[in-house]
């Protein structure tokens, strides 16, 4: 029973060992990033202007809203996108139900210094 058991403790650590960090953060996924917005972080992953960005997915009115922080810019939601890439041009009123009530915030890319 105890060699079964180490048996089986040993695999577990081999295998956990073996996951990358979004196999273990399945949230992080390329596959859950729209088309149009993997081909925008491919534009901006080069793009001096973009040093320092990161890209976040939230929840707001049951849709998801995707955000490109770009902290060298002087407003902090310059560029807001709907789930289906389309640039969201928020009135005043629906900018602070935005910040007031978006929830399940999803860091998905990291601007890189390689």
């Amino acid at each position: 029973m105890l060699k079964t058991l180490l048996i089986a403790c040993f695999l577990i650590v081999l295998f956990s060992g073996c996951l990358d960090d979004q196999a273990l953060n399945p949230g992080h996924s390329e596959n859950e990033i729209p088309a149009w917005l993997q081909e925008r972080i491919s534009e901006i992953s080069s793009d001096q202007p973009y040093s320092y960005s990161e890209v976040y997915r939230y929840e707001w009115e049951e849709k998801n809203v995707y955000h490109i922080l770009v902290p060298t810019r002087s407003c902090v939601f310059c560029e807001l996108y709907s789930e289906n890439g389309n640039v969201l041009n928020l009135s005043d009123e629906e900018f602070f139900d935005f910040v007031e009530h978006k929830k399940d915030e999803i860091l998905l890319w990291k601007w890189r210094d390689d």
